[in-house]
């Protein structure tokens, strides 16, 4: 959907709970990148720029000022130019309402956020005020020089990367970049080189290229030079941009919607990070009690295995995932002791006909495990063998439990498989079981307290997915 601030156009919308869902399962997979823009506040009425530019730049005589671009003119005399630039950096150091801004962001876990505000305040606060603030790691473009790498970004080591360099560069790696971004001199030399040779730093441009979700608040979209910016930061995979700014031109808006597909919403920037943090918080309150629900841990604490065979596991997946594999295996029988038999194809020796010995296995299973992720979904041997070969004997024998764990972000269920996978699927199938069932019949676990499946990453803690895990298993087991 798309808001728009005249009367001709859609009425301004806030933001909805579908909106909040894909952002935060996005923020979830450290999929989401924030960007941040000198809008995001004002101050006594009037933007960031037009503060400064009354306060600081017309008290110096020969700098002409470009409001619209929000560049200046300045004489060649570089005693100017330092002055300003350590003006600049003390009333960014002092400004409160930034502080406020950079306050709330640091409450969210993000592990990546891009910043167009020339200044490393928000990466200071990040430092003293988050969860992972002392990992968190600063980068800068800079005007002239080549970029400085970076390490890939994670919620446990995010990163603040400046589009612009900071008025007072800090020293990083022991090398002191001198230039800041304030004339139309800088900015060409800035943009040759980030549109040029001195391109984002690899791992940088990764993280944006794997990116599904931007959240722009306060960028300066009225700027000619953020629309060259935006075509280097969106990656290919983004289908979900939102802009949360209000005051903008018609004209501007239509081209930013028409240009880059982004949707834009009218609420207060410091009012959207207070409700995004309270909706991450309802979400992790509402986790820990479906963690301690009757639905899940009483009635689950009741199930007695001391009364049932050891029951025999087959563990389907991609050998991509055998990690994965690993840790649901060890977490399964360190939760049921040896109340189950787990084997796994880890198991075969060398001399074996594995896909003999596999389809014995999976004959003996009482609950054959699907570790459900893209690379299983991508696995011919998964899905056309092993799968085919379960669910045959199901159709013969329906007491036999098939699981699909959902580990890896992935499709599940007919509507959501791709065609060809699904045509593919059908094929192999016998008629009779294309007849009785479908896969969607195949309920995955776990799922959250509204029902919602989510893999690993999406949880607010791990602990909180294998609680489910474990209970919905016992669940399961009880009813055979």
């Amino acid at each position: 959907m798309s808001a728009y601030l005249s009367s001709g156009l859609p009425d301004p919308v806030l933001p909805l709970d579908e909106d909040w869902d894909k952002i935060i399962d996005a923020q979830q997979a450290n999929k989401c990148i924030l960007i941040l823009g000198p809008d995001v506040i004002t101050i006594q009425g009037k933007t960031l720029f037009e503060f400064v530019s009354e306060s600081i730049f017309k008290k110096h005589s020969g700098i002409k000022i470009f409001s619209n671009e929000q560049l200046l003119h300045i004489p060649k005399e570089n005693a100017i130019r330092n002055k300003l630039r350590f003006e600049l950096n003390d009333f960014y150091e002092k400004c409160n309402e930034l502080k406020e801004v950079y306050e709330l962001v640091a409450l969210l876990p993000f592990h990546l956020i891009l910043s167009f505000i020339p200044h490393d305040g928000l990466f200071k606060t990040i430092r003293l005020k988050s969860k992972y603030g002392s990992k968190a790691k600063f980068g800068f473009q800079p005007v002239k020089d080549p970029p400085i790498s970076v390490a890939e970004p994670t919620k446990e080591q995010p990163l603040v990367y400046n589009m612009l360099p900071p008025i007072l560069n800090p020293n990083i790696s022991n090398k002191t970049i001198e230039q800041p971004l304030l004339t139309f001199e800088d900015l060409f030399d800035y943009i040759s080189g980030v549109l040029g040779a001195r391109e984002l730093p690899t791992n940088l441009q990764y993280v944006l290229g794997e990116a599904i979700t931007f959240v722009f608040l306060g960028v300066p979209f009225e700027n000619w030079y953020t629309h060259l910016l935006l075509k280097k930061i969106c990656g290919i995979n983004a289908t979900y941009l939102k802009a949360y700014e209000s005051g903008l031109s018609e004209k501007t808006r239509t081209f930013v919607v028409d240009n880059f597909s982004l949707d834009f919403m009218d609420i207060d920037p410091k009012q959207f990070l207070k409700d995004w943090h309270a909706k991450l918080k309802k979400m992790q309150d509402e986790t820990i009690l479906e963690s301690n629900s009757d639905h899940y841990g009483d009635f689950a604490s009741e199930i007695n295995l001391n009364d049932k065979e050891p029951i025999s596991v087959f563990i389907s997946y991609a050998h991509n995932n055998i990690n994965e594999m690993t840790i649901l295996k060890n977490n399964l029988e360190a939760m049921y002791q040896k109340k189950l038999i787990i084997w796994t194809d880890v198991r075969l020796e060398g001399g074996e006909k594995w896909s003999t010995e596999i389809e014995n296995q999976i004959k003996k299973a009482r609950i054959i495990l699907l570790i459900l992720t893209w690379d299983y979904l991508r696995s011919s041997y998964c899905w056309y063998e092993e799968l085919k070969y379960a669910l045959d004997l199901y159709k013969d024998d329906p007491t036999i439990r098939i699981i699909p764990i959902m580990m890896g972000e992935c499709p599940w269920g007919d509507k959501d498989l791709p065609d060809d996978l699904g045509r593919k699927l059908s094929e192999k199938f016998t008629d009779a079981w294309k007849i009785e069932r479908n896969l969607a019949n195949l309920q995955a676990i776990p799922t959250n307290s509204k029902g919602r499946l989510l893999p690993i990453d999406k949880w607010p803690k791990r602990d909180y997915y294998w609680t489910a895990l474990y209970n919905q298993m016992q669940i399961i087991i009880k009813n055979m």
